[in-house]
């Protein structure tokens, strides 16, 4: 080797030009500790074609949603890659692979917490079932342009015109049979397929794409290439931090916010404070979930100074996050009564972002929380939720106005100045007067039927408990033996609410009879068609 630590930087160049050592001399003895790895590759379109399948693009977690583009850009991307300037925009994969190698090794590792296990078990079954899928790569940067390249060569674009400024037409040379040299002219617009099969193969063997594909098993870094490379279309704070991320409650609000086939039509009643196309909906969640938490009897963390800012909540986006199923089932009930109750109302004016909180409470109170020691079922959504809007209306009118010198003026504080911003502070006071509305509409919404007291099967009762207490009879009036209640040679019977656990009902000795299955199972048909 002829070189040292200390030799001058044009002497290294200049024994490199004439070929005395070479760069992979160098590099043999630097050593670099990059957490990832980028190869630049100039690949054939046939190469996309090929590979189509093993990309992979999850707009839900990964970017926004994929808005097919006008045909003035698709014609204008096409006319670039096909017209001399295919080198113009590169793109970005990333190998799923060592992602996945990565997160067996911080498993193995024995130095992870219950909890980040629990978290880096979940990415880690959400990443293989990819590869199970046969997907290779994930898609950092160019979804689209990926598609258009695709649709294209597959044929299914036959509406392509080149851009103006660009030739319309190409030329084939070739020998006729009379071996006399021809030409001719065909017009490159219109489908792929169509062109002449020397020029489909002209396309695909020698035009190429730039492509960087990254290996590394930092899903952050990753994340960080994406947002870079999505700076012309800059993503919101809520959109940049559950990029890639994958745990337990992101795949939540995938699959059961941003997949709901009623997402547009839910949303629309509304007055999100981001769009929908910038995930709106999920931020709500996001920022009423920290709240939700902090009811609980573990509360992941979240702090109890939280007052609704949106990087309060980047917890429920962290690597080792993963929330108990028991909280997002909870959640995914409380969030379905609110849906199918705005879709079935389906208001007039849209529901104000403050309000949706509110919403949110009092569906909770009313359904988890309970009210002294009593959860309800809403049973007539559409009149509750007219009492729910007539009873905010009231609460926004009751402290809205003082009097100063003889004049009705807006009040620094009130209800309705604290349901304009959603903090700690302010949401507390509003929660203080919704409880005053509860306590006071309670009995009203339970003689109408509006909302349905609750049972529970929480009981010690015991089968012989019950037959005992009915003189060893059943609720049809036949005899209970003690081979019934001791024996496999009995027959079978079970303990039956005579009012349903569904309409409050509870498991007490004076609620409570005995029935054989097939008996309990007319009762509860019965019961289900007089609903």
């Amino acid at each position: 080797m002829s070189f040292t630590i200390n030799t001058p930087v044009d002497i290294l160049i200049n024994q490199i030009n004439t070929k005395e050592i070479s760069i992979e001399d160098i590099e043999k003895n630097l050593k670099f500790n990059h957490p990832v790895k980028t190869d630049l590759q100039a690949v054939k379109l046939d190469w996309v074609l090929e590979n189509y399948d093993s990309f992979y693009a999850d707009p839900y977690s990964l970017q926004r949603f994929l808005t097919p583009w006008e045909d003035k850009k698709r014609n204008s991307y096409l006319t670039t890659l096909l017209c001399g300037l295919h080198h113009k925009d590169s793109f970005q994969l990333a190998h799923i692979e060592p992602l996945v190698n990565d997160y067996k090794n911080k498993i193995k590792s024995g130095e992870c917490t219950s909890k980040e296990l629990k978290a880096f078990n979940y990415a880690l079954k959400e990443l293989e079932s990819l590869l199970k899928k046969g997907k290779t790569y994930i898609i950092l940067d160019g979804q689209h342009r990926l598609k258009e390249i695709y649709d294209y060569l597959k044929g299914n674009n036959s509406n392509f015109i080149v851009s103006s400024g660009f030739d319309h037409e190409a030329t084939i040379n070739y020998i006729d049979e009379n071996n006399n040299p021809q030409s001719k002219v065909f017009q490159l617009g219109g489908k792929f397929t169509d062109l002449p099969p020397i020029a489909q193969v002209y396309i695909l063997k020698k035009i190429t794409i730039a492509v960087t594909i990254f290996s590394t098993g930092s899903l952050r870094i990753l994340a960080y290439v994406f947002s870079a490379s999505n700076n012309g279309l800059p993503l919101t704070w809520h959109e940049d931090r559950s990029v890639l991320h994958h745990n337990n409650y992101i795949h939540w609000l995938k699959n059961r916010i941003l997949k709901s086939g009623f997402r547009d039509e839910f949303w629309n009643y509304v007055k999100l404070s981001a769009p929908l196309n910038q995930k709106g909906d999920t931020l709500f969640l996001s920022h009423i979930t920290p709240w939700y938490l902090l009811q609980q009897e573990d509360n992941h963390g979240i702090s109890t100074s939280y007052s609704f800012a949106t990087n309060e909540s980047d917890l429920l986006y962290a690597d080792g996050f993963t929330m108990k199923e028991k909280y997002i089932e909870n959640l995914d009930s409380i969030f379905t009564i609110i849906e199918t109750m705005l879709l079935s109302y389906q208001p007039k004016k849209k529901i104000k972002y403050g309000e949706m909180f509110d919403l949110f409470y009092v569906v909770w109170k009313l359904s988890e929380s309970k009210i002294a020691g009593q959860k309800y079922k809403i049973s007539r959504t559409d009149e509750f939720f007219t009492w729910f809007k007539k009873s905010e209306n009231d609460r926004i009118e009751r402290d809205r106005y003082v009097v100063v010198n003889g004049v009705n003026v807006e009040a620094r504080h009130s209800y309705k100045g604290k349901l304009s911003r959603m903090s700690k502070e302010n949401f507390e006071y509003r929660i203080v007067e919704i409880e005053k509305d509860i306590t006071r509409d309670l009995p009203t919404l339970i003689k109408e039927g509006i909302i349905t007291a609750v049972g529970s099967r929480s009981s010690s009762l015991s089968l012989e408990d019950v037959a005992l207490h009915n003189n060893m009879m059943t609720g049809i009036g036949e005899p209970i033996t003690e081979l019934d209640l001791y024996s496999k040679k009995g027959r079978q019977l079970e303990i039956n609410e005579k009012k349903p656990v569904s309409q409050g009902g509870k498991r007490i000795l004076e609620n409570v009879d005995i029935q054989t299955p097939s008996h309990n199972k007319k009762i509860y048909n019965q019961v289900q068609k007089q609903k």
